[in-house]
């Protein structure tokens, strides 16, 4: 009885952490149904019946076949030598749903869901919170930055760019990071799931994804050393992206080691990198004249002061030009000017390579003074945005 309450208690707690995700209504044994609703207590075990079947991939099985179940396997024996295991299904409770498996060759994670709908939801559910909880084990307060890096001294320009390209890279799963086997609780219409890795067969496998991310990168630099400054950007720009891979490849390899391990950039590759953030911070802006020299002269000013290299003649890299609306609206004695501006960057033979919108307001007493401040803000906004859309640029 104990080991029941106990096991209702945990499928709660679990529950509450992936319910506003994935929907999880928890059914504790409070919640079953009673004796005089014998429609309800008959769905809810066919629906657990037919959830067997589901998961085990067969028909439906009788009631006698609950008897064929074991709970002698010890889980660490299920999957080793095989990356992608058959997930094992329990029909009595497993000791690992109460107590997760402890063997230091591998890492375990436990996760439950109530079953809503579908057995397969239910599972999936309670999969992803496995996987959940077993990466929260292995994080550590490592982070990984190489010395080199920190003493990079980035631009207005390299420091967007780069901080816009790790937000396009997709985070990256643990390799092996497999379930292993189910449980399915009849009497709470509940699923548990059991996840595991092998730390030393991730560890290889990481290694082997850096090695082969620091070869493309390495062959990068070499082809990227021809042609204009945007031509060389475009070259390199695969490498950035495929450094910020690195780096969370890198940072599981400390997780899954306990910050034991790890493989750093090589001093090519920190150099090419730096070459990386050079050719941004050295990208020459041509601002087009467009006949508000209020405008242009902001914007000139508030890109200089961040950094950028900025004119208004002579050639460039990449030629911004704008066009800007203007809405004023008085009320309350308050004056509200209301900018729409529409930029678009080019290369010297007119070519647009992206075209974004920023829009600002400017609030004052004064029209004027509301104007300005509007202008103030519209320049900000189109700094700020400028690394993002110098990666579609160049991408």
């Amino acid at each position: 009885m104990a080991s029941k309450t106990s096991a209702s208690r945990y499928l709660l707690s679990s529950c509450l952490v992936v319910a506003a995700l994935a929907g999880c209504k928890t059914i504790s044994s409070q919640q079953q149904p009673s004796d005089k609703q014998q429609q309800a207590e008959a769905e809810l075990h066919s629906q657990a019946d037919d959830a067997f079947a589901e998961l085990e991939g067969k028909p439906r099985p009788a009631a006698t076949d609950t008897t064929k179940a074991t709970t002698t396997a010890k889980p660490a024996q299920l999957y080793q030598q095989d990356n992608k295991p058959a997930v094992k299904t329990h029909q009595r409770q497993p000791d690992w749903v109460m107590t997760p498996p402890n063997n230091p060759e591998y890492v375990f994670g436990v996760g439950a869901a109530g079953i809503n709908s579908t057995a397969a939801t239910a599972s999936q559910i309670a999969d992803e919170q496995a996987k959940v909880n077993l990466a929260a084990k292995l994080r550590v307060s490592v982070s990984v930055v190489n010395n080199a890096q920190e003493e990079l001294q980035q631009g207005v320009v390299s420091q967007s760019f780069s901080s816009e390209v790790r937000n396009t890279v997709a985070q990256t799963s643990y390799s092996g990071l497999n379930i292993i086997e189910r449980y399915i609780d009849k009497d709470n219409a509940s699923v548990y799931a059991l996840a595991a890795l092998h730390k030393q067969s991730a560890l290889a496998n990481l290694q082997q994804q850096i090695a082969q991310l620091d070869q493309q990168i390495l062959s990068a630099s070499l082809a990227s050393n021809e042609g204009s400054t945007l031509a060389k950007l475009r070259t390199a720009l695969p490498s950035l992206k495929q450094l910020a891979q690195r780096q969370q490849l890198n940072q599981q390899v400390l997780d899954i080691s306990n910050g034991q391990q790890s493989f750093p950039l090589s001093p090519a590759l920190i150099d090419f990198e730096k070459t990386i953030y050079a050719l941004l911070d050295t990208l020459r802006f041509r601002m087009v004249e467009n006949g508000d020299t209020i405008l242009r002269d902001n914007l000139i000013k508030t890109l200089t002061d961040q950094g950028m290299r900025v004119s208004q003649q002579g050639s460039a890299d990449i030629v911004l030009s704008y066009t800007v609306s203007w809405r004023h609206i008085n009320r309350d004695k308050q004056h509200y000017q209301l900018a729409n501006a529409t930029v678009s960057l080019q290369d010297e033979q007119g070519k647009t390579l992206s075209t974004f919108i920023a829009k600002a307001k400017g609030i004052s007493s004064d029209a004027g003074l509301a104007k300005d401040k509007a202008l103030e803000k519209l320049a900000q906004q189109l700094g700020s945005s400028l690394g993002a859309n110098i990666v579609k640029a160049i991408d």
